[in-house]
């Protein structure tokens, strides 16, 4: 029952989460889904990582933000059952960056933030 009960609150965050994304704010998005883990990552065009989990309270996530493989922010979310969390982008230099999200030590998404570069629409390319 207590899965039953967890598996519709996730579907239900799990659209909440993709409803509140405009297509202005999808991008640069990126977005996992799983029976116990529901994870977005969003990098528009302004200087702020946004990374959103929901998750069963207890169980351990990971999120880390890499540059070659030197993390530069970790965050580990244990007792809450969902998180926003925000980077502030601003600081690092232009470039390349992986954000992982880690479950029983597993990456279950790994993202490419591109900080940085301009992003383009698919309508305006000619």
């Amino acid at each position: 029952m207590k899965t039953l009960i967890l598996s519709i609150s996730l579907s239900i965050l799990s659209s909440l989460a993709m409803a509140q994304m405009t297509s202005e704010t999808m991008l640069d998005s990126c977005f996992y889904e799983a029976k116990d883990l529901v994870a977005s990552v969003n990098n528009n065009a302004s200087e702020i990582l946004k990374i959103n989990i929901a998750k069963i309270p207890g169980e351990q996530v990971n999120i880390k933000l890499k540059d070659n493989n030197k993390v530069l922010y970790k965050k580990s979310l244990k007792a809450y059952g969902s998180a926003k969390l925000s980077y502030d982008m601003s600081e690092l230099p232009k470039g390349h960056y992986t954000l992982e999200v880690v479950k029983d030590k597993k990456i279950v998404l790994s993202y490419v933030v591109k900080h940085g570069e301009a992003v383009e629409y698919l309508a305006q390319r000619k």
